[in-house]
Formats: C-alpha cells, structure tokens, sequence
C-alpha cells in the first residue's frame, strides 16, 4: 500500500499535524493503562484519566478554543476500512504506535455514495498528533506492518453517542456521527446505516 506522511503537502487538505506539541509523554502514560484487544477494534469514546491529562488541556485551548470535548482511545487490527464518517468539528489523532490513516474529503460525496478509489494514505507515527478537519473522512486508523494499532482520540463532547429517540436520519445514527458504510458490514446495516460507501476491489 502506496502511504505518504503526515508532514507531507498532499496532508494539508485534510488536516494539520500538531508539530509544536510532543506526546511522548502522554502516549507513554495511557499506554500503560490501556491494553490492545486480542482480535477486533475497540473504541472507547470518553475515558476521565486521558481527559484530565496537561497535553489534552492544551488541545481544548489551541484545537477546540476551549469547547468541551472527550478523549479516549481506538485500538486494534484493522487492515481495510468498511466505513467512512465525518463529524462536526475536527478530530485529533495521537499515535502510540507507528499507525495509517486513510482519509477523503466529504465534498466526494455524492448522492449518499462514496467510492474507496479516491482516499488517500498517510502514515502517522508514535507519538505524532494530527488535527483531521470537520470535512475529512476516515474511519478506524489501520496497523503497519502487521503491527496492531493503538490511539488517543479528541472529539467534541457528546460524539458518538447514543440518540435517545430514533430520528429519521440516513447517515446519522448516532450523536455527530455521519456514516456510510460498505455492504460487507451487515451488522451496521442492520443497525440502519446506509451502504453508501464502495470499497476498493484489490487484486
């Protein structure tokens, strides 16, 4: 798989990587506290000791402008992206591990259905940060090397969370987050998310 970095100029249009900021030591700290599953992802949207922490403070001022937001952390073995999504607001990433994301740009979008073919990848690598813009699409970083993954995630607070009353809504399913997922994912179809997403045959 062709990956360029996040320091790159082809990663400007999604997003900026947070050069003035060292996360070492905030990686190495939830690092220590949270284990990488067996098999699978896992997401956990809001976790008080990430929140809490000096470099995540400093994230709310200069990212966030002081809103309220909700850190956590998404870890795994992903190898290929099912779904795309885009919230309001951006997102910040923090790597701590050697990661990729592959990102598009919502304005791709078109009648529900995006196509696969026009992502782009980029390596983010431990320790690094980057701010993915409210207009960038992308969905659970993807391990290196066979290496599982393992990240901290900011959000404004509230992403990700339960809808207490259905609401008629096609890509939203629940609280800031927009959807479409592939047809390989019956069990988010089923949950009614749209398959508006077409993956990228490989041969």
């Amino acid at each position: 798989m062709f990956y360029q970095s996040v320091k790159s100029d082809p990663f400007l249009k999604y997003g900026q990587h947070l050069k003035d900021t060292s996360f070492h030591e905030l990686c190495d700290y939830v690092s220590a506290k949270v284990k990488i599953p067996g098999d699978g992802n896992e997401y956990f949207a809001s976790q008080d000791f990430i929140e809490q922490h000096a470099a995540i403070k400093e994230i709310q001022n200069r990212v966030y402008g002081e809103m309220e937001i909700q850190a956590g952390t998404c870890s795994g073995h992903n190898t290929m992206i099912t779904a795309v999504e885009f919230h309001q607001g951006s997102e910040v990433i923090i790597a701590m591990t050697d990661c990729l994301l592959k990102v598009g740009k919502r304005e791709d979008i078109s009648e529900n259905v995006y196509e696969e073919s026009k992502m782009e990848t980029f390596l983010l690598k431990k320790g690094e940060g980057v701010e993915l813009y409210g207009t960038t699409l992308h969905y659970s970083p993807l391990k290196l090397d066979g290496t599982p993954y393992s990240t901290i995630v900011c959000l404004l607070k509230g992403t990700n969370q339960a809808i207490p009353e259905k609401k008629e809504s096609l890509l939203v399913k629940k609280k800031n987050k927009f959807m479409l997922v592939s047809k390989e994912r019956e069990d988010k179809i089923a949950d009614g998310y749209f398959p508006g997403f077409i993956r990228q045959e490989t041969f």
